[in-house]
């Protein structure tokens, strides 16, 4: 009787672990949801965030920065970042970017603004 009742205790054990697991999921799918929503809003509530919020938002978003205890002679003072859902970086999805050495040069780097207007 006792190796059943030990039986038992080891399955209901793993039942808990599976559950934990599927909940676990599960709120990442609800986290990515709103995720979606937040972003697509972005442009429109961002602008009147206070100061707080704004650093709670990011903060949703970002998990970790590291950056250098001194600017480095290239310019970077980032370490890397490591975010809260996977991202597309250098070819591949990853929750971490290093910054450090990873071939992310500032001289390279090249942002584009474009005003679309209807006519």
């Amino acid at each position: 009787m006792n190796k059943l009742y030990e039986e038992i205790g080891a399955i209901e054990d793993e039942i808990d672990t599976i559950s934990l697991r599927i909940e676990n999921i599960n709120k990442k799918h609800l986290s990515k949801d709103s995720i979606y929503r937040i972003l697509k809003s972005f442009d429109k509530i961002y602008g009147e965030f206070t100061d707080a919020e704004k650093k709670r938002f990011i903060n949703s978003f970002v998990e970790r920065v590291e950056i250098f205890e001194e600017e480095q002679e290239d310019g970077r003072f980032l370490k890397s970042i490591k975010f809260r859902f996977p991202v597309y970086y250098n070819v591949a999805e990853t929750q971490e970017v290093d910054l450090s050495d990873s071939g992310w040069d500032y001289q390279r780097s090249l942002e584009t603004v474009a005003l679309l207007s209807k006519n």
